[in-house]
C-alpha cells in the first residue's frame, strides 16, 4: 500500500488496531499520523481519548500496555500515537499486547531510521506479529527523479494538475525536501484561482528562474552553445548558486552521459530507467551523446574533478571567480 492509497484508507475511517511506520522520509510519517488525529477521535473526546507520546530510554513499556488494554473513558475508541520507538531498547515488550490487541485502541508506532539499518529488525518477533496481521508502511526517501511524479500524484489529490517542467523547477530548487516542496505547493495553491500550475507560476512566486537553472545549463552545454550556458551561467553565480551545486550538477550529468555510452540499449524509457533520471529529460542526454564520445566525457569528469577541489578550497585556482568557471564550460564544451 502506498502513501495515497494508506492516507485515503485512514480518511474513510478503516483502522487497523496497530500500525507501524517506519523510515527516514518524516514527511509521509507526520502527515499518516495528522490523518489518523483528524480521523479517528471525535473533537468533544480528544482531551480524553487521544495521546501522543515521545519515547525514550525512561519509557515504561508495561504501564503503557496496560494502558493500551484499557477502554475509553467515553467514546468507543482511542488513539495512541507512539513517537521514537527507536528509543525503547526492549520492543519485544509489546509481543505479548501485539498477539492480542485491544480492539477499542488504535495504536501507532513511528519508528524513524533509515531502512537499510533496520533489515535486523524484521527477524523480530514483534516485527512480524505487526507484519502479519496488522498494517507496516515503509517511509522512504525519494529519490530526486522521483519527485516530479509525486508532485504530480500530491497536485492530483487536490484537484490540481502541473507541467513537468514546474515540477523539474521545483525540484532543481529543494532537493527531495517534501516538507518545503509542499509548502512552496500550498502556497501556490492560495495565490492561484487556476487549477493548473506552470513554470511561470512558478518563477513568479517561487522566486526560480524557468529559463537560467543547472537543468537549462546542462541543457545548452549538451548542445555545445556556449554562449547561452554563458549567461545561464553569470546569472547563477549572480543570484547565489552555490558553486559546489553548478558543479555536482555538470558532474552527475557527464557521469549519466558515461553510462548511457555503455549501454547496448539506449532506447527513451530503457535508458531512463538505467541512468535514473525522469524520461522529460532523456532528449538532452540523447543530444549530448552525439555532441560528447565516450573519451570526451572521461576528459570532462576530470575538469569537473579539478574544479570540484578548488570550490571546496583547495589551492588549484579560485572557483568562486566567475572567469574561472567561465573557462570550465569553454574548456567542456570545445572537447
Amino acid at each position: 500500500m502506498n502513501y495515497f492509497q494508506l492516507i485515503e484508507k485512514i480518511n474513510k475511517k478503516s483502522f487497523s488496531p496497530v500500525n507501524l511506520l517506519i523510515g527516514d522520509e518524516p514527511y509521509f510519517i507526520n502527515q499518516i499520523c495528522k490523518s489518523f488525529l483528524d480521523n479517528v477521535i471525535e473533537p468533544e473526546n480528544k482531551g480524553f481519548n487521544e495521546k501522543i507520546i515521545y519515547a525514550d530510554k525512561k519509557l515504561n513499556v508495561n504501564n503503557l500496555i496496560c494502558e493500551l488494554k484499557s477502554y475509553p473513558i467515553v467514546g468507543h475508541t482511542q488513539l495512541y500515537i507512539l513517537k521514537n520507538i527507536e528509543n525503547i531498547s526492549k520492543l519485544d515488550l509489546f509481543e505479548s499486547y501485539f498477539s492480542n490487541p485491544q480492539v477499542s485502541t488504535i495504536l501507532v508506532l513511528c519508528l524513524n531510521k533509515d531502512l537499510r539499518s533496520v533489515k535486523s529488525l524484521k527477524t523480530k518477533k514483534w516485527y512480524k506479529l505487526i507484519n502479519d496481521n496488522f498494517a507496516i508502511f515503509e517511509s522512504k526517501k525519494l529519490f530526486e527523479n522521483q519527485v516530479p511524479n509525486w508532485i504530480n500524484k500530491y497536485l492530483e489529490n487536490k484537484g490540481y494538475k502541473s507541467s513537468m517542467k514546474a515540477n523539474m523547477m521545483l525540484t532543481e530548487f529543494l532537493g527531495n525536501d517534501l516538507e518545503k516542496i509542499v509548502n512552496e505547493i500550498d502556497k501556490l495553491m492560495i495565490i492561484l484561482v487556476k487549477k493548473n500550475i506552470d513554470e511561470f507560476d512558478v518563477e513568479k512566486h517561487v522566486g526560480i528562474s524557468r529559463n537560467y537553472n543547472s537543468f537549462e545549463l546542462q541543457k545548452t552545454v549538451a548542445l555545445k552553445d556556449f554562449r547561452k550556458s554563458h549567461r545561464i551561467l553569470t546569472y547563477l553565480v549572480e543570484n547565489k548558486q552555490p558553486i559546489v551545486l553548478i558543479i555536482s550538477s555538470l558532474s552527475s550529468f557527464f557521469i549519466k552521459l558515461i553510462i548511457l555510452h555503455s549501454l547496448s540499449d539506449k532506447s527513451k524509457f530503457s535508458a531512463s530507467s538505467k541512468l535514473k533520471i525522469n524520461p522529460y529529460f532523456f532528449s538532452t542526454y540523447s543530444l549530448a551523446l552525439n555532441n560528447y564520445s565516450f573519451d570526451n566525457c572521461i576528459k570532462i569528469i576530470s575538469y569537473l574533478k579539478e574544479a570540484d577541489l578548488a570550490s571546496k578550497g583547495m589551492p588549484i585556482m579560485e572557483s568562486a571567480n566567475p572567469k574561472y568557471l567561465q573557462h570550465l564550460i569553454f574548456r567542456i564544451i570545445h572537447q
